[in-house]
């Protein structure tokens, strides 16, 4: 009897220790795919800079219009900090 509840729990523990490492590997795969979607312009620009031409083919329209709408929006908030800075020191 008292191996029978030993083998659940080993079992129980087993299960639940596979859940957390598939979602860890997940989180994982979530995280290096926005560290490759945010930094793939900057790679991308310093292989056009050092005579590299091959790492711009693999744009696609959705991609290059993502991109453009994050760097808008990154110039956006430093215009909006900017105007909030002259406010508080005006």
């Amino acid at each position: 009897m008292f191996s029978a509840v030993l083998d659940f729990f080993i079992a129980l523990a087993r299960a639940s220790l596979q859940v957390f490492a598939a979602l860890g590997r997940g989180l994982w795969d979530v995280f290096s795919a926005l560290a490759t979607a945010v930094l793939w312009p900057f790679r991308a620009v310093g292989s056009v800079l050092f005579g590299n031409w091959d790492l711009t083919g693999p744009w696609t329209t959705l991609y290059f219009v993502t991109c453009g709408l994050i760097l808008l929006a990154l110039v956006g908030l430093i215009v909006w900090g900017r105007r909030l800075n002259r406010r508080k020191n005006h």
